[in-house]
């Protein structure tokens, strides 16, 4: 399978005890009737979380050759969570690569913007998430969107004696 390749992004930065974050971006042509082709930029955000030597990326972003060798000196890469249907194009290189679980909202993987056909569907993921959904992160709790089209879904993690942090 051929990989998108690395798209800008910081550096890994350590934000709260066991918890990394990196923060990238993705431009998008995107049509316009008027003005022909807009070009988009969307920020992108990755969280790693490290519990003892196995690492848990959230939304993951394709680091570049320094990012990968510190996410190498962090731990082992075990799995990999994607919680809305227009993240997850890198997923596949972290899947392959580092042979992690990929675990998704109940969205398949498809190009484009209609997220509920799975006529085009390029990848698949090994467990789907369904509210309250056991995740490979201790203290951690999946809450989904079922609302909207395509699903969404956040991470409640409580630590440190009773505080929470959510992503989504």
């Amino acid at each position: 399978m051929t990989y998108p390749e690395p798209l800008p992004h910081g550096e890994l930065t350590q934000v709260l005890d066991n918890i990394y974050l990196v923060t990238g971006s993705v431009a998008m042509k995107v049509p316009h009737p008027k003005w022909g082709p807009l070009t988009m930029t969307f920020s992108r955000n990755m969280l790693v979380i490290k519990q003892g030597g196995e690492l848990i990326l959230i939304n993951s972003v394709r680091l570049n050759d320094k990012g990968i060798a510190q996410l190498d000196e962090l731990g082992d890469v075990k799995h990999v969570i994607r919680l809305a249907a227009f993240h997850g194009f890198d997923d596949p290189y972290y899947k392959e690569t580092f042979g992690a679980t990929l675990w998704s909202v109940d969205s398949p993987y498809v190009r484009g913007f209609n997220k509920s056909s799975t006529s085009h569907q390029y990848y698949k993921a090994d467990r789907l998430l369904k509210e309250g959904s056991t995740l490979p992160i201790d203290g951690a709790t999946y809450f989904e969107f079922s609302s909207c089209t395509p699903k969404e879904g956040l991470i409640l993690l409580e630590r440190d004696e009773g505080g929470a942090y959510l992503w989504g």
